[in-house]
């Protein structure tokens, strides 16, 4: 019954979307959000909303339908399409050590640190087998232990979305100067401050702005 649901509701948006009543599709997803998995309802209303013209809202659901484990070839391009639209390979070059290092964390998380883990886990297994030794086991799952609390804590990093153009203020407090623009569309690591946001990723962007105008990415 529930799969005969998201069917109906699915081909609904689809025909809405065909006919160029992108407005229409949307609402049709919105209204029946709980009703289609998660990943698959991220993909669609970020297709829609790229439709709209509203790139920066697409992108962030596309970037949750890929956290959400939903990742194809459509939405892998579709994506593209619409970073590159942001000119967010600008907006995000790695320009510090900084940089590459979170960025690659990012990366890391679907799906390298959890093969290392398993590979390491199996190595020991092989080994104190091998040995007939449990000890022999111990560093591999250690390693693969501390890789895994590794990746725990990268999930978990304060990651936004910009919807709006932020101003990057000097400070956390709009007393400060500001000397920037985040431009919308941009992915941001930041520390929270009394309801502001000191942005560590990317470094080109120095600075705070304000806790308004942005979706987490969690």
């Amino acid at each position: 019954m529930e799969d005969t649901i998201k069917k109906d509701i699915l081909k609904t948006a689809e025909a809405l979307y065909h006919q160029g009543d992108y407005q229409g599709a949307l609402r049709v997803l919105e209204n029946h959000q709980v009703q289609v998995p998660k990943g698959l309802w991220h993909y669609n209303m970020g297709t829609t909303l790229a439709r709209l013209d509203k790139l920066p809202l697409s992108r962030y659901h596309f970037i949750m339908a890929d956290n959400e484990g939903y990742t194809n070839k459509d939405l892998i391009k579709n994506k593209l399409i619409v970073e590159e639209k942001l000119d967010v390979p600008r907006h995000e070059k790695s320009l510090s050590i900084s940089d590459y290092f979170i960025r690659g964390s990012f990366e890391a998380t679907h799906g390298i640190f959890t093969t290392i883990s398993l590979f390491l886990i199996l190595s020991g297994i092989f080994l104190s087998i091998r040995k007939s030794n449990l000890k022999a086991m111990k560093f591999p799952l250690a390693l693969s232990l501390l890789i895994l609390v590794f990746n725990f804590w990268v999930i978990n990093w304060e990651k936004y979305l910009v919807m709006e153009n932020q101003k990057i203020y000097d400070g956390p407090s709009s007393i400060f100067l500001t000397n920037q623009e985040l431009p919308s569309g941009v992915m941001i690591v930041v520390d929270e401050k009394e309801g502001w946001l000191k942005i560590l990723y990317p470094s080109q962007y120095k600075g705070w702005i304000k806790n308004a105008g942005i979706r987490s990415l969690k």
